[in-house]
């Protein structure tokens, strides 16, 4: 990603964020909050790279497709910002999403690349969740992560909300 496109991204996030903060209730701005400190990493990078996917994840669930592009914004910049570039581009196609459908069939991608920053990180507390639905994208299934062992599907939201299981717990 070059400086241009960062810059872009960057600035992309910023106007979202704004845009976002704005239309934020406190009541889920207080639900964001709670879970996040449930994991820490001893890379803060890493801590802040989480906390974004979380909220990407949490925008899904809720099938808000504004509130998921900000958070992929938001991902996507904590991730150029480690350096972590091509799962930069993986959040980008979130942002680019045109629809909640769209954006739901980049998470599974995303997941993996983010699981694998995940693992080579230290984790200093906390446990994530590994969670996986069988009927996502098609029946092909779709993974994500999580604090909380209680299934909260982001492919299906209010549809199928406990739809699918924990397949691991990354300690």
């Amino acid at each position: 990603m070059g400086a241009y496109s960062l810059n872009k991204a960057l600035t992309k996030a910023c106007v979202v964020v704004v845009l976002f903060t704005a239309c934020s209730s406190s009541k889920e701005n207080k639900e964001s909050s709670e879970s996040a400190p449930e994991v820490k990493f001893a890379d803060a990078g890493t801590s802040k790279i989480f906390k974004n996917y979380l909220a990407l994840k949490n925008a899904l669930l809720k099938s808000d497709a504004q509130a998921t592009k900000v958070n992929a914004a938001l991902l996507q910049t904590s991730l150029a910002e480690a350096k972590e570039n091509g799962v930069a581009l993986l959040a980008e196609k979130i942002v680019n999403g045109k629809d909640i459908q769209e954006q739901r069939v980049q998470l599974d991608t995303l997941t993996k690349a983010t699981e694998k920053i995940v693992r080579a990180a230290k984790l200093q507390s906390g446990v994530v969740y590994k969670q996986f639905c069988p009927m996502a994208n098609e029946g092909k299934g779709g993974y994500w992560l999580a604090v909380e062992a209680d299934i909260k599907n982001p492919y299906y939201g209010a549809e199928m909300l406990e739809c699918g299981e924990v397949t691991e717990e990354i300690k």
